[in-house]
């Protein structure tokens, strides 16, 4: 599917983010790399002002 740009985000919006590996490539196999996820995640969201008010970390995707 080709990427799509879209508008910008306001204040008091909510967008939902995925995020999946090629080919079912298990990338959060272990805690240590669940741990670093969330690190650059938490760093991210305080980097660029957003707030992430949920998330999820499974093998092979995250949920934002």
């Amino acid at each position: 599917m080709p990427a799509r740009l879209l508008p910008p985000v306001g204040v008091d919006q909510f967008v939902h983010l995925m995020s999946r590996t090629c080919s079912k490539t298990r990338f959060f196999d272990d805690d240590y790399n669940k741990r670093k996820f969330v690190e650059i995640m938490r760093n991210t969201e305080e980097f660029s002002g957003c707030q992430v008010l949920a998330y999820s970390i499974m093998p092979t995707h995250f949920l934002c």
